[in-house]
């Protein structure tokens, strides 16, 4: 039945990874399915909005999909290392100031 609502909102399967699509509608208790075409497709965009807007993705080094399909992984990865920079010299600097105030 969900495979024929899929093809019927226009959802190009992509083998095991359908099923991703519509497990966390079989697991929340007050799901409640969509009685028209319009809100099926509302439905399965917004998941697709959703998972590729959102979350960080471990597979392509805690990006978003969109973030790397529209290019800013070398902007994410430069202003990452800026960061880590900082964070750095700052971990130096404070312990230096601990070394010489005689507390560590």
């Amino acid at each position: 039945m969900m495979n024929l609502l899929l093809k019927l909102i226009g959802f190009q399967g992509m083998g095991s990874q359908t099923r991703a699509v519509i497990a966390p509608c079989q697991n929340e208790n007050s799901y409640n399915p969509p009685n028209s075409l319009e809100k099926a497709r509302d439905l399965v965009e917004g998941y697709v909005n959703e998972c590729n807007t959102i979350p960080l993705h471990y597979g392509i080094a805690q990006i978003t999909p969109i973030g790397k399909l529209e290019g800013h992984a070398g902007a994410i990865f430069a202003l990452r290392l800026q960061n880590a920079l900082r964070s750095q010299e700052a971990l130096r600097t404070g312990f230096q100031r601990l070394c010489h105030a005689g507390k560590v």
